[in-house]
C-alpha cells in the first residue's frame, strides 16, 4: 500500500540525505506494514504549502508495542527507494491502488446508470398518469357543463374555462 504523508522541512532534509532511517505517526486510520511505501511530500508548516519535494521509502519494520512507542503510534523502519526492485513494488502497488479505484468507480457508475433508469421509468409513468387525469377532467367537464368541446363552448361558462386550463401542458 502507498501512503502519502505530508513531512516538515528539516525532517524531510535528513531522510533525503539518509541520517533518519525511521518515522513515527499517528496510528489512526491507517494500516501501517512491512513492505508499505511512504511518499513523504516536503510540507512547509509555516506556508502551509507543499513544496514540491518527494521521497519514496519503504517500510522495513514496525515497532507499535508500548512501552516503546506512545499508545495510537507506530515507529517504522525505513530505506530510501532506490533499487529496481522497489521501482517494481512502487510500480505494482500503485497498479493496484488504481484497479481498486476504477472498480470503485465502475461500482457507482453502475449504480447511478441504475437510479438514473429508473427515475426516467419512473418520469415517464407519472406523465401517463398525468395525461390519463387530464383527459379524466377534460370528459367530466364537457359531462358536467353540457358543452360539447367540438362544437364550441361558451366563453363565460366557468367549467369550460377549467377545461382549458386542464389542456394547457405544464
Amino acid at each position: 500500500m502507498i501512503h502519502n504523508l505530508k513531512t516538515w522541512p528539516e525532517y524531510f532534509e535528513q531522510v533525503v540525505i539518509g541520517t533518519k532511517t525511521f518515522e513515527i505517526r499517528k496510528n489512526d486510520d491507517r494500516t501501517f506494514s512491512v513492505g508499505d511505501i511512504l511518499k513523504l511530500e516536503e510540507f512547509d508548516s509555516v506556508k502551509q504549502e507543499y513544496t514540491g519535494r518527494i521521497s519514496i521509502v519503504i517500510v522495513t519494520y514496525i515497532l507499535a508495542e508500548q512501552p516503546f512507542v506512545p499508545e495510537g503510534y507506530v515507529c517504522m523502519g525505513i530505506r530510501k527507494h532506490d533499487s529496481s526492485s522497489d521501482t517494481i513494488a512502487a510500480q505494482s502497488a500503485t497498479i493496484a491502488q488504481l484497479q481498486d479505484t476504477i472498480t470503485c468507480h465502475e461500482n457507482d457508475i453502475k449504480r447511478l446508470m441504475h437510479d438514473w433508469k429508473q427515475t426516467i421509468a419512473e418520469k415517464a409513468q407519472l406523465q401517463a398518469q398525468v395525461e390519463k387525469c387530464r383527459i379524466a377532467i377534460k370528459w367530466a367537464i364537457s359531462i358536467i357543463c353540457g358543452h360539447d368541446k367540438e362544437t364550441g363552448k361558451e366563453t363565460g361558462c366557468i367549467l369550460c374555462k377549467a377545461l382549458e386550463a386542464a389542456e394547457k401542458p405544464e
